[in-house]
């Protein structure tokens, strides 16, 4: 259960990420 979890957040920051990216692109 707790691995799921980890991995669960880890996605979520990788979602983040893209978004901010994206988002960071002039």
């Amino acid at each position: 259960m707790q691995h799921y979890d980890e991995g669960c957040k880890i996605h979520l920051l990788g979602l983040e990420y893209v978004l901010l990216k994206f988002s960071g692109l002039p």
